[in-house]
């Protein structure tokens, strides 16, 4: 279906019938909208609106949260012929007072959570307030519309206004922006086109639907698509991460700043893993993200327990509201998720670029989308970049209650400036290289923009947010500091000690720039800069906020709180938490944006005491990592609400089943031999493995590998010295507390067949698995001495392989290592690079090694084999002497 009106997108939903249209996660059925209870609805109200005769050129106003009938309504009045003005329920009193006086708002929709509010705020009886929800048990200050059965839409053609929506205001005052069908619409074709979704996909909008963006992205080409529109119960990452999983979506509509913290929740769980382990995967990430073809089908399968925890379903990442870094694309790409992004502003409904799916260039805005021009003015004809101009179907005609032709950046062609920088490619693709208004003009005449400066600084550690500003024909830059509540280390340091620490590392790396980039003034802050709802700085509202830090807490004006503030202590437990922390720290600023760091003065034992206070008497268990994340004491707040009254997990998930020993699945046995190949590769250029008596090895099993234990590259060594074929039916006992404490490593532990075995490898679970595997005719790997040595010598060996081996009769292949312990020994967190040595000996049965055939007691002759293996090995390791030393031979 490929509307031309919204009418247009309205009448297809009935031929959908009962498929969901939208789901609100974590409700009931009345929460799931099917496209035919959304029709039904849509074309009810948009008669009653119709049928009151409402001027119609008047916009009605749509106030509340995301929901289903916040969808309908909007679409009701635009079916109706009338123009709708979707209005930021998190929007401040001037924000909103602007919006409705300056569009002639007399008649809008809202709930009566925001009633009370609009009362006060609007002149008595100019504005009547119509009721949104139906379900809406409350009445007081809501008035219905008298139910119409007349038409449900007049005539209506594509250049009627059919949305009117009011700008961020990231530079300034906000303007209203009129969109007509045709502008929708034209973007609508656009993404259909694109076969980005379909009716098998479900899309998350966790982002508020007033603002272009995801209207139009998030609501109308989904469903014009057949898509279900998902809408988290509420705006926090809990209830996201719930959405998406529960949900099963497959598509997430996201800005920059959502990615970059589910990026930051993936490293930091490989933060906590055995740095060899963690080392690993970041390299095979870093790879596949750099555009590895051989190990991205690795990438993607190790990294598939990721993705499961953001959403099982999940394949598409689509972002936009602001540019991508490009680091971060890459690492999204790396975890197995296509990423989809584009570009526009509101005035362009909102898309005017896109990275189509299969044809996306990183680092680029993408291609002009069907019907769009693109043209590049620049200022000297030597310039590489110059002002961005769109000109297509999906371009406004003119900001509202301005007379045609005002608007300079408008021409009578239909071309709109954008104020953005940028530059197109020879292949079609525009890049963008900053806003023209946003320039900063330097005194020695130097034109600088402050997105390059920014980013030269955003990788530092400690820093969590950097703008740079010009005051009095300077550079000075605002810099917010990470956090750290929930540990310790740098988060020891007093506010006093951690802000001179931070502005050190920030002049350090200026000086890597050139000259005219050198800051005059680094300003550590303590509150988040000012952003828009989907992540774009406020750079009008800097300086303000640094006049303000100046001040001491005790002279800062306090100022009335917002409506979200309000809600967010008027709900328990926050409240009484926010109470609780007045009381406790009664001689500090306890303000909802005062940073537990620097203004209460929490170190790691405070948060720890803090912490326990919130289990005992508030019921809220919050993990180490989520308090890690709280920068101001609203943050603590909201990560109370997401947390109160859960359950207490276990934090042991390792499960000893069958899995452990199944054939592998072909995509796992993909990844497998992408491991095994890169790990070949390794040990033969990298440590340039000498491997002596591989005649020895045999071509089948079942056999048990035994060797000396002397750093975790031991394995990586044995799996270089075995064939492909052997290779795939070999088993490795792998200690639980290393190798299967979360979900990222017991996916490595699968695809390299690991078993998960108790560290002293004599467990009946772990003669049991390796019983099952011998006895199934397959190879296992056991480490006798059940640890890693730190000075080289033999350690005392454990019985469980001898026990193994008496009771089944199965061989041992003893090898010895060596060189390993000299390039990454017990404690070491990365390798060093030098020349390693494997030695097979002959195969030895259990008849061997005892010098008679075993007994009845194979407790007792598991002990004798293993005493026989020791001092097989031992042998071995006196008469394969080696020098090591590094690769080159130094």
């Amino acid at each position: 279906m490929s509307p031309n009106t919204l009418v247009d997108l309205v009448d297809g939903f009935a031929a959908r019938g009962r498929a969901i249209a939208i789901a609100r996660a974590g409700s009931d059925e009345s929460g799931h909208w099917s496209y035919q209870e959304l029709h039904d609805h849509v074309v009810r109200v948009a008669r009653t609106v119709h049928g009151e005769n409402l001027d119609r050129n008047r916009p009605i106003g749509v106030l509340g949260e995301n929901s289903p009938n916040w969808i309908a309504t909007l679409l009701a009045i635009a079916y109706a012929g009338r123009i709708a003005l979707p209005l930021n329920v998190l929007g401040s009193d001037d924000e909103l007072k602007i919006a409705i006086d300056h569009s002639g708002c007399r008649h809008l929709f809202t709930t009566s959570s925001h009633a009370e509010r609009l009362v006060a705020l609007l002149d008595a009886g100019r504005v009547e307030l119509l009721r949104l929800d139906e379900h809406d048990e409350k009445t007081e200050g809501l008035a219905d519309l008298e139910t119409s059965n007349g038409s449900a839409t007049p005539g209506i053609a594509e250049d009627d206004i059919a949305c009117l929506l009011y700008t961020s205001g990231t530079t300034g005052k906000p303007k209203g922006v009129p969109l007509s069908h045709g502008n929708l619409t034209s973007n609508v074709r656009s993404l259909i086109d694109a076969k980005m979704a379909g009716p098998q996909d479900r899309i998350l909008v966790p982002l508020p639907l007033h603002h272009a963006y995801p209207l139009t992205v998030g609501v109308l080409s989904p469903l014009a698509c057949g898509t279900t529109v998902v809408l988290p119960e509420r705006m926090s990452g809990r209830a996201i991460k719930a959405a998406l999983i529960e949900e099963e979506c497959t598509l997430l509509l996201g800005v920059p700043r959502l990615y970059e913290a589910l990026l930051g929740a993936l490293f930091s769980q490989l933060a906590q893993q055995p740095r060899v382990i963690a080392a690993t995967f970041e390299s095979i990430h870093s790879m596949a993200a750099k555009g590895s073809a051989l190990l991205r089908p690795l990438a993607r399968e190790l990294m598939a327990p990721v993705r499961k925890a953001f959403g099982p379903k999940l394949r598409i990442a689509a972002c936009g509201g602001a540019k991508l870094d490009e680091d971060h694309e890459r690492a999204l790409n790396g975890l197995g998720f296509e990423v989809l992004t584009g570009y526009g502003l509101t005035e362009t409904s909102p898309i005017a670029t896109f990275n189509p799916p299969g044809r996306s260039r990183i680092g680029t805005a993408g291609k002009p989308v069907q019907g769009v021009e693109i043209r590049i003015e620049k200022a000297a004809a030597d310039d590489q970049s110059g002002a961005v101009w769109i000109k297509g179907p999906n371009v406004f005609r003119g900001y509202w209650g301005e007379p045609p032709g005002a608007d300079e950046d408008l021409t009578a062609e239909g071309w709109y400036r954008t104020g953005d920088l940028g530059f197109v490619d020879d292949d079609g693709y525009l890049h963008l290289v900053g806003r023209q208004k946003e320039i900063l003009v330097l005194s020695g005449g130097k034109n600088v923009i402050p997105d390059s400066i920014e980013k030269r600084f955003m990788g530092l550690e400690g820093v969590s947010e950097v703008a740079a500003i010009e005051r009095d024909g300077r550079l000075e830059l605002i810099v917010v500091p990470e956090a750290h509540g929930g540990s310790g280390g740098r988060g020891e340091q007093s506010g006093g000690d951690r802000a001179d620490a931070l502005k050190t590392a920030v002049r350090a790396a200026a000086k890597q720039g050139p000259s005219y980039a050198q800051p005059s003034s680094i300003h550590i802050v303590r509150k988040k800069l000012p952003r828009t709802l989907i992540g774009k700085l406020k750079r009008h509202e800097l300086q303000a906020l640094l006049e303000e830090e100046s001040r001491s807490p005790g002279e800062r004006t306090a100022k009335d709180l917002s409506p979200e503030d309000e809600g967010l202590l008027r709900t328990a437990p926050a409240g009484e938490i926010y109470e609780w922390l007045g009381e406790r720290y009664k001689d500090r600023d306890v303000s909802l944006d005062a940073s537990p760091q620097f203004d209460l003065g929490f170190d790691s034992f405070e948060w720890m005491n803090v912490a326990l206070v919130l289990e005992d008497r508030f019921d809220v268990v919050l993990m180490e990592d989520e308090l890690a994340e709280v920068e101001t004491v609203r943050d603590l707040l909201e990560r109370c609400l997401d947390a109160h009254g859960r359950e207490r997990e276990g934090r042991n998930e390792t499960e000893f089943d069958e899995r452990w020993i199944r054939p592998r699945g072909p995509a796992t046995r993909a990844s497998a031999h992408a491991l095994r190949d890169s790990n070949r590769f390794a040990m033969s250029r990298l440590f340039a493995l000498d491997i002596e008596g591989a005649e020895n090895i045999p071509a089948e099993g079942p056999f048990v590998v035994t060797a000396n234990h002397q750093s975790h590259l031991d394995s990586f060594a044995i799996a270089a010295a075995l064939t492909p074929e052997l290779l795939e039916r070999t088993y490795w006992a792998g200690a639980t507390k290393v190798y299967f404490k979360g979900p990222l490593i017991r996916r490595f532990s699968r695809i390299a067949n690991l078993l998960p075995i108790e560290n002293d490898f004599g467990s009946f679970s772990a003669l049991d698995y390796g019983r099952r595997v011998l006895e199934r005719g397959d190879v296992l790997v056991w480490y006798p001495e059940g640890h890693r040595t730190r000075d080289g010598a033999l350690l005392k060996f454990r019985p469980g392989v001898g026990v193994l081996m008496a009771e089944l009769g199965v061989p041992a292949l003893p090898i010895v290592l060596h060189g390993t312990l000299q390039a990454m020994p017990a404690g070491s967190k990365l390798p060093r690079f030098s020349k390693l040595r494997l030695a097979c000996g002959p195969l030895v049965t259990p008849a061997e090694l005892l010098g008679r055939e075993v007994g009845e007691d194979t407790m007792e002759e598991g002990r004798n084999i293993v005493e026989a293996l020791r001092r097989t090995i031992e042998t071995m390791l006196r008469r394969h002497s080696f020098d090591g030393g590094d690769r080159d031979g130094g």
